[in-house]
């Protein structure tokens, strides 16, 4: 950890344990309050009452207030989870800073508040009883909770509602700027669209010299056997099940984003895209020209095996878009963010998938340089851009990214950690969780504003209205008032805790 990292940490702890003084300030408030009612039943029996039910509401409040608070630091069941959790709760936004100097000298405001409405109350007549009684209300109509408790109850929800849904938010200040984002790309394969099962159809060229499927997906299979990529595994799986010998090869080389080869058994085999054959300048009769056009506007893959500087055939994948890529897109969409397919296959191909899904902006035919290539020229216009990808096979696209959501069921394999990891290859909970940011961003607003809001006005309401006019107000009412603001805003946090 730098030492940058490492102030940061220091700092989100002060503001932690700051948490600890408010909660004592706002029992002080709350005794002085119970008091003051106190010796003004004491002058006033007509107050019992009032007294009463204040304190009954005000250990009400206190106790709701602790037993959230203890609820926020109740441990998760997993230990790698209760990690994150806890690391993510210590980074500080600014939001954190400001809320934090807020409820601060929040106490101190109420005390003014309540001394100036007890002095523009007092008349020729003083009464110590209803100066008392006015005094307490005032300092129970508002409690510092309904703000210290906003953020950390709100960040709490989302995160526990995160990782019980397998999703790990490493980095909690790009979770909460994922609202701020302008585009977001999708890689395609393995990501939008399930792996391919296998080889779907095998088209020998016109001028093989192999001629024989079984040998040339053999060869294809060598190759390939050294590569992680899901072309590469669905190219082996098919072999496996023609039950084809595969041999290991020799000075393997591996193209990224474009394909591979080796030398297997005396012949140098090259598998991979029709970009890297133009690269090579290895030559395309006319028929594979057409059946490779045919191939990728219809939505296939298409991979040539090339043996001996020879084109030997063209073999055809599909990759079905999967189940949720649809509502993945819309959630993303919905939230006014622009979203983009960066991807490797050709633009017949990938234009092909995006027309299924609605995706209006396609980058195809991206080697991984080229798709970070994009991402800086898009960066380095003001564009903040996220990347919902595969962590094996796009690790350097997704530290590049503002925010990177990495996919993939067995995450300990990656020695990469994105900003949010997600234990599965469903594209939609990726995208929930940036609809999630959206929203936290919402209700924490909503309650912050709430909060203050209500507290201002309340205390402003005492202030210019009820003691220059000396209304007689229960404070009763005014512990009733000051616990439901707490309660709304509590409630209104809690409200995150579901990642739908």
């Amino acid at each position: 950890m730098n030492t940058e990292t490492e102030n940061d940490g220091l700092k989100a702890s002060k503001v932690r344990i700051s948490n600890a003084p408010k909660a004592r300030v706002q029992i002080c408030l709350s005794v002085l309050a119970l008091l003051s009612l106190l010796v003004a039943a004491i002058l006033n029996p007509h107050l019992w009452i009032q007294f009463g039910i204040a304190l009954v509401l005000v250990g009400l409040s206190l106790w709701f207030a602790a037993r959230v608070e203890r609820a926020v630091r109740n441990p998760w069941e997993s230990q790698e989870a209760q990690t994150l959790i806890e690391a993510a709760e210590r980074q500080v936004s600014k939001k954190d800073r400001i809320v934090n100097q807020i409820s601060r000298y929040w106490p101190v405001f109420v005390l003014v508040a309540a001394v100036f409405s007890v002095v523009l109350s007092t008349s020729a007549e003083f009464d110590l009883s209803a100066s008392l009684s006015l005094f307490s209300a005032v300092l129970l109509v508002t409690y510092v909770q309904a703000l210290a408790l906003t953020v950390p109850v709100s960040i709490s929800s989302v995160l526990r509602a995160a990782t019980g849904s397998g999703i790990l938010i490493r980095n909690r200040r790009a979770f909460e700027n994922a609202n701020k984002l302008n585009l977001v790309l999708f890689t395609k394969s393995g990501v939008l669209t399930e792996p391919p099962k296998g080889v779907n159809s095998i088209h020998l060229a016109a001028n093989s010299t192999i001629g024989d499927e079984h040998k040339l997906l053999a060869l294809a299979a060598s190759v390939e056997s050294m590569s992680s990529h899901v072309m590469a595994q669905a190219i082996i799986r098919s072999a496996d099940n023609a039950k084809l010998k595969i041999t290991k090869p020799k000075d393997f080389i591996e193209h990224l984003g474009f394909g591979v080869e080796g030398n297997v058994s005396g012949h140098q085999v090259l598998v991979g895209s029709t970009s890297l054959l133009i690269q090579r300048n290895i030559r395309m009769e006319i028929q594979e020209l057409i059946y490779a056009d045919e191939s990728t506007k219809s939505g296939y893959s298409i991979v040539c095996v090339v043996v001996d500087g020879v084109l030997e055939g063209l073999f055809r994948f599909t990759d079905a878009v999967r189940p949720s890529s649809t509502k993945a897109v819309y959630l993303v969409a919905k939230e006014r963010i622009r979203v983009g397919m960066a991807t490797g296959d050709s633009a017949g191909t990938a234009q092909h998938k995006a027309g299924q899904l609605a995706i209006a902006e396609v980058y195809a035919e991206l080697s991984p340089p080229r798709k970070i290539s994009l991402l800086e020229s898009q960066q380095a216009n003001g564009v903040k851009v996220g990347v919902i990808s595969d962590p094996f096979t796009e690790s350097e696209l997704l530290r590049q990214a503002d925010l990177s959501i990495a996919l993939e069921h067995d995450l300990e394999k990656s020695s990469f950690e994105a900003d949010i990891q997600v234990r599965s290859a469903d594209p939609e909970l990726a995208a929930q969780i940036i609809a999630l940011s959206s929203r936290l961003r919402k209700r924490t607003n909503l309650g912050l504003g709430f909060g203050l809001g209500y507290g201002v006005l309340s205390l402003a309401f005492f202030v210019s209205i009820v003691s220059p006019l000396q209304v007689d107000t229960p404070p009763a009412l005014a512990a009733l008032l000051g616990s439901l603001s707490v309660l709304f805003v509590t409630l209104n946090a809690y409200s995150l805790g579901k990642l739908k």
